[in-house]
């Protein structure tokens, strides 16, 4: 592996990995019960996140200049686009149960919480966008690629 493309395929490597682990761990919380990613949403960051660290070792390895990198940018952006929709659409539902079980001794029990796998999945996804946005920025112009005009 080349060594300006070292730092930059390691981060994506981890930042597709903490994707799809992201996937895998709980998305909700409701009292003693959670729902998975892969149950929703978290099927297609699973995919993306694969994706990603098939990017990244191809990139890695010394496949391409810039385009695995900006693939890795917008795979980046779905990733953050679908974690914060599910988060924002989670914390609605926290939201309506607070206000639906204003003064119910129960409400404790059954409190809705965001899972740890939509913060890791949406952090990730910030990796994956960082790590493509920083690799293109510090690309040496010598190893973009350059068509010939015909």
């Amino acid at each position: 592996m080349p060594k300006e493309r070292q730092i930059p395929a390691i981060a994506a490597v981890v930042s597709g990995s903490m994707i799809i682990v992201g996937a895998l761990l709980p998305w909700a919380r409701v009292g003693i019960f959670s729902v998975a990613g892969t149950d929703g949403d978290g099927m297609v960051t699973l995919i993306v996140g694969m994706s990603i660290v098939a990017v990244a070792l191809a990139w890695g390895l010394g496949r391409g200049a810039r385009g695995p990198l900006l693939a890795i940018s917008l795979l980046g952006i779905v990733v953050l686009a679908i974690g914060i929709y599910d988060a924002v659409n989670i914390s609605t539902a926290i939201r309506d149960f607070r206000s639906e079980m204003d003064g119910n001794m129960l409400a404790g029990l059954f409190a809705p919480s965001v899972g740890m796998g939509l913060v890791v999945t949406i952090f990730g996804g910030f990796v994956a966008l960082a790590t493509g946005v920083v690799g293109l920025w510090n690309l040496p112009s010598a190893a973009i690629e350059q068509r010939p005009l015909s």
